[in-house]
């Protein structure tokens, strides 16, 4: 610990003033060019029977370009690049993290319809806590429920979207490759079933339009509010003699399932003063084609009955100092990875963030800890784990 401290000491003695970001105009033509740089230190509690203290390290979280382009009222256009990701998924083989996949999004969008048309790769209008950017978020990195482990947080596809009510309400409809961050591992190809995933959601903001942030930095003086709920189906039935393509499927076997997949939640965020707060609860109902599928861990068909169940909730509430220029995060998370596993988990998650003139350019420290550890589905190494470092978005 003491080894800890001396570095983030060390680290810490650097100061810098947030920028704007570049806007570069050629008659109707808008070019906006944005980024992110983001680096901690990562310290792990181990357990005692462990030797390793490979994770005790720096890593470079974002090192993120943005693009985003309009044309006229009618058309627009995003490029989003993460050079540190690319970097690291690329030396690993192919294995994409789905909460750092590289490139984040290329689409094109065209506003001149009732209907928003948006084609490309980008995130998938699914989970408040997925669709939230990770620059606007208290914490270094999302819990399990909404980091990918459970579901893909980006796809190649087709989303057509419509805002009512002066946009407070806004509703989004799509079909994707169902491969999510997998798609360019897989050499851009579907999985051999061929089939799409389709995706739907709906929020509602009151009194007015409501961004997706978890921090109310500025203030707002009336209470505000937002509900969204979402659905998504996909049938990866395999043919015969046919398998996922390899890691597809992810750490515990949720991302992409060979069989049917049906995934559903609910989402809530409040705003007041400095203070919010988020809600969010995810459910998974999952039909492996085989009986084989490692999803029913070894159980019978008279006990599982070709069905597998998994998901959870979390809560988290946040407050914005203005004058000490401080934010203060707390999360819990509950999760069950299988329900024919016996064992859930649950996470604490505290965060801290120093503001060096706004969120834009903030000092972050997160602890997090697990309170209930899933020995069997999600064995862990450490008791808890704490990250120090320097967030700055230009």
């Amino acid at each position: 610990m003491n080894k800890f401290l001396r570095i983030v000491l060390l680290s810490l003695l650097v100061s810098s003033t947030a920028s704007a970001q570049f806007t570069f105009t050629a008659g109707d033509n808008i070019l906006e060019l944005s980024g992110l740089i983001g680096v901690y230190y990562n310290y792990r509690f181990l357990k005692p029977a462990e030797t390793s203290y490979k994770k005790d390290r720096f890593g470079l979280r974002d090192m993120k370009l943005d693009l985003e382009g309009k044309k006229g009222n009618k058309w627009e256009y995003e490029l989003k690049v993460d050079f540190a990701d690319l970097a690291t998924n690329s030396a690993a083989g192919g294995i994409v993290d789905p909460e750092n996949p590289g490139l984040e999004c290329a689409y094109i969008m065209y506003k001149g319809l009732p209907v928003t048309i948006e084609l490309g790769y980008d995130k998938l209008p699914y989970s408040q806590g997925s669709i939230d950017d990770i620059y606007s978020i208290p914490f270094w990195s999302r819990g399990i429920l909404t980091d990918g482990s459970l579901f893909s947080r980006r796809d190649l596809g087709l989303t057509l979207s419509r805002t009512l009510w002066k946009q407070r309400i806004n509703i989004y409809g799509g079909i994707y490759t169902g491969m999510g961050e997998n798609i360019f591992a897989n050499q851009g190809d579907n999985d051999d079933s061929g089939a799409p995933e389709y995706i739907g959601r709906i929020d509602i903001a009151y009194p007015s339009r409501f961004r997706y942030k978890e921090i109310d930095e500025v203030g707002v003086p009336i209470p505000m509010f937002r509900v969204g709920a979402n659905v998504r189906y996909a049938n990866k039935t395999q043919p015969t003699g046919a398998t996922l393509p390899v890691n597809a499927a992810g750490d515990y076997n949720l991302r992409l399932v060979a069989g049917e997949k049906f995934v559903y939640g609910f989402d809530a965020n409040f705003q007041y003063r400095n203070f919010s707060a988020q809600f969010e609860t995810q459910m998974l109902s999952l039909r492996p084609s085989l009986q084989t599928d490692p999803l029913f861990a070894g159980t019978a068909l008279a006990t599982n009955n070709k069905v597998v169940k998994a998901g959870g909730y979390l809560l988290q509430g946040n407050y914005c100092l203005k004058a000490a220029r401080s934010v203060l995060s707390v999360q819990y998370q509950d999760v069950n990875l299988n329900d024919l596993v016996y064992g859930s988990e649950e996470w604490l998650s505290l965060a801290y963030g120093f503001m060096i003139n706004s969120f834009k350019n903030v000092i972050k420290i997160q602890y997090y800890k697990p309170l209930t550890e899933d020995t069997k589905s999600d064995p862990l190494k450490y008791t808890a784990q704490l990250r120090i470092g320097w967030q700055y978005h230009f």
